[in-house]
């Protein structure tokens, strides 16, 4: 046996490094529980999540223009600009809608919104950091500009995903995590999610329709990419 260091196994550091944030999530968990009696409660976990659902929802979209090597400034924005605009037509403008085509609207508001940023980074080949930038500053404008407060009367049905309870348990807890799931089987599963990675992955690999989709929400459609659109445009 040679007194050379073996090194770790290529597959093992990728296995590792996937999964470090468990490791993370379970010493943070531990320090606070330690450090605070009543942290590492049911109840408390529970609201943890709660809290953390909408701000997750938004990670995962932004976890997909990150993986595929590109950035979004806006995500935020485009969240507020979106229930605004739901808000603004099912209340205001629209009113005989009913409550739950909002949530529609919310997505296909998202999809919109982000499909402006896809559209100047993956076909005019803007650089992200200043479309971003510029459709950040105007949503947020245009959100104002809709209503400088809160909308009132909002239908229960249009609220639901977000504050209502089934079984003492919010429902936007198993809403978040399905969603987690479902974009965990679409980067790992699909081709999609291939195209995806090796946008950041392969510097010679650059598709301006699917840098395009990796900025509309996930969750609103993600249809299925054949080979023979392989190839890079213009």
């Amino acid at each position: 046996m040679t007194g050379a260091r073996r090194s770790i196994p290529q597959n093992v550091q990728l296995f590792i490094v996937r999964n470090l944030i468990w490791a993370i999530l379970i010493f943070v968990f531990l320090v606070f529980s330690l450090a605070l009696p009543n942290f590492f409660t049911l109840q408390n976990v529970h609201f943890i999540l709660y809290v953390a659902s909408a701000i997750g929802l938004l990670v995962f979209a932004e976890s997909f223009v990150l993986i595929s090597g590109s950035m979004d400034l806006s995500i935020a924005h485009i969240a507020g600009l979106s229930s605004m605009l739901a808000g603004a037509v099912t209340i205001q403008w629209l009113p005989f809608l009913p409550g739950w085509t909002g949530v529609i609207l919310i997505v296909l508001f998202g999809a919109l919104l982000g499909s402006v940023n896809g559209f100047f980074v993956g076909r005019v080949g803007i650089n992200p950091f200043l479309v971003t930038l510029s459709t950040f500053l105007m949503y947020n404008w245009l959100t104002f500009s809709i209503n400088r407060g809160a909308i009132t009367n909002v239908s229960p049905a249009l609220v639901f995903l977000g504050g209502g309870q089934v079984l003492g348990i919010f429902f936007a807890i198993p809403v978040m995590l399905a969603v987690c799931l479902l974009l965990g089987f679409i980067l790992t599963r699909t081709r999609f999610g291939g195209y995806v990675q090796a946008l950041d992955e392969l510097p010679g690999v650059y598709d301006r329709r699917r840098t395009l989709r990796s900025f509309r929400s996930p969750v609103h459609r993600l249809p299925e990419i054949h080979p023979e659109h392989d190839r890079r445009w213009g």
